[in-house]
């Protein structure tokens, strides 16, 4: 079965743009591994440098208090 690639998503406007998920994954993860090649002396491991970047990233801080959250309420809904 052929992977899905072009995503076509609708702006606000009228015009429909063209989205090629595979290679903004590739684009991203490229830049990535840029920065952290610019960086390793920083990190013992690729995995410590992903750590810090999550730490560092507003986004992510709210996607883990989101989860915890939610993992949260999964616990307190097990105990009643």
């Amino acid at each position: 079965m052929p992977r899905l690639r072009i995503i076509y998503c609708r702006s606000l406007g009228t015009r429909t743009e063209r989205f090629d998920c595979i290679e903004f994954k590739r684009r991203s993860q490229a830049e990535i591994m840029a920065e952290y090649e610019a960086r390793e002396d920083e990190f013992a491991s690729y995995a410590d440098f992903l750590n810090a970047r999550a730490r560092d990233s507003e986004w992510q801080r709210a996607l883990r208090e989101r989860l915890s959250m939610a993992v949260g309420m999964q616990s307190s809904d097990a105990d009643t």
